[in-house]
């Protein structure tokens, strides 16, 4: 993640003084960024086959698609992967939507390993390189992995709180869309930490008749997540 910030201070730049120059070099940085991303995505499926798989779980008296991970570490590299494809794609829509998804086809193109045959892919399960270029698509994704993390983190040495970036990335996206907008306030909720992370600052009080229901609210919530808008 360590590019996001230079590409986004080039990004600022452009929005003050638009250069047709500055625009096309940033374009080929974020590209080039984009090939190494895939790169280690390829690589990532080829060393890791079957370790995600779905399952319909009940949830709520109701049932849902969910993930299932073999190990937590391998559900982290997925979180990772996709924090950083959502900031580069919302960078390719906002610089040029015409020529985005062809960007992301090519670059997958360009970086799939030879040895992976297509018996050995599977779509249906996690996007490859190439098969979302989308945000909204990317930001899904990172939904069904945060949930298969919260509902397995007891009993494991890692922190809930060090998901929040990666879904609070991708509540920007989806925050407009009540289905998505309610599937993750349901998925935090799942831990007192982070319940109520999306809704901010600032308690809610519910009720009356001295029957007041508070409903707490996290300090910091998903304002500092903000990807770059696209127009």
């Amino acid at each position: 993640m360590i590019f996001v910030p230079g590409f986004l201070e080039d990004d600022a730049k452009l929005d003050q003084d638009v250069s047709i120059e500055a625009c096309k070099a940033l374009w080929q940085r974020i590209v080039a960024q984009l090939d190494l991303l895939f790169t280690w995505r390829w690589q990532w499926h080829h060393q890791n086959p079957q370790v995600v798989e779905e399952n319909i779980i009940k949830d709520n008296r109701r049932q849902k698609l969910a993930l299932h991970f073999t190990s937590l570490l391998h559900a982290v590299d997925i979180l990772t992967y996709d924090s950083a494809l959502i900031w580069l794609l919302g960078l390719l829509w906002k610089l040029n939507p015409c020529l985005a998804p062809l960007a992301v086809e090519d670059s997958a193109s360009r970086t799939k390993l030879s040895i992976l045959s297509p018996s050995s892919e599977n779509p249906n399960c996690l996007h490859l390189p190439g098969s979302a270029t989308k945000l909204k698509e990317v930001a899904i994704e990172i939904y069904h992995v945060f949930d298969f993390q919260m509902r397995n983190i007891r009993g494991h040495r890692v922190s809930s709180l060090f998901f929040l970036m990666p879904i609070g990335l991708a509540w920007s996206v989806l925050q407009g869309d009540e289905k998505w907008r309610s599937s993750i306030t349901e998925t935090l909720a799942l831990s007192r930490v982070t319940k109520g992370y999306q809704a901010g600052q600032n308690p809610i009080i519910r009720g009356g008749d001295g029957g007041e229901e508070v409903v707490e609210r996290n300090a910091f919530g998903f304002g500092a997540y903000a990807v770059p808008r696209v127009v």
